[in-house]
């Protein structure tokens, strides 16, 4: 499944495997931070086996996040990090995935997320990042190929 966490049934299923084989399964996988809102929701993935999450942030910026489908503010996200390592504590290694580029984010703003990530605060949250840039297409008619906008 690409996203472990979009509802609760998976993985209570994924805690019963492990009761029920006596495994110590431990899985990595895309989770949803924004669906973090209660300790019990954080207290399913570390019963589930979690050891690693790759959350889809995209931006920090609260503007961005209308044009891609995301919830992307920041004050919100930070208090799910805030859940999630509460319960989970150190024990999971984190990414946090960007993209750079979106509409209304300019520069300056990817600087910040930049140096948030740098940040103390950045670092307890998220252990590695990446970013990716946003390139649009467009099909060019006259080469019969697509290009870059």
């Amino acid at each position: 499944d690409n996203i472990m966490n979009d509802y609760d049934e998976k993985l209570k299923y994924l805690i019963k495997i492990r009761e029920k084989i006596g495994i110590d399964i431990r899985w990595t996988g895309y989770v949803r931070l924004d669906t973090i809102k209660t300790k019990q929701q954080a207290q399913l993935l570390l019963d589930s086996g979690i050891a690693g999450a790759t959350f889809g942030i995209e931006s920090l910026k609260k503007e961005a996040g209308p044009s891609i489908g995301k919830m992307t503010d920041k004050d919100r996200l930070l208090k799910c990090f805030e859940i999630f390592r509460g319960v989970i504590g150190d024990n999971v290694i984190t990414t946090g995935s960007f993209i750079a580029g979106l509409p209304t984010e300019t520069p300056d703003d990817l600087m910040k997320t930049y140096e948030w990530l740098e940040s103390a605060e950045g670092k307890y949250c998220i252990d590695n990042y990446s970013f990716t840039s946003l390139l649009l297409w467009a099909l060019a008619s006259e080469f019969g190929t697509m290009a870059p906008l």
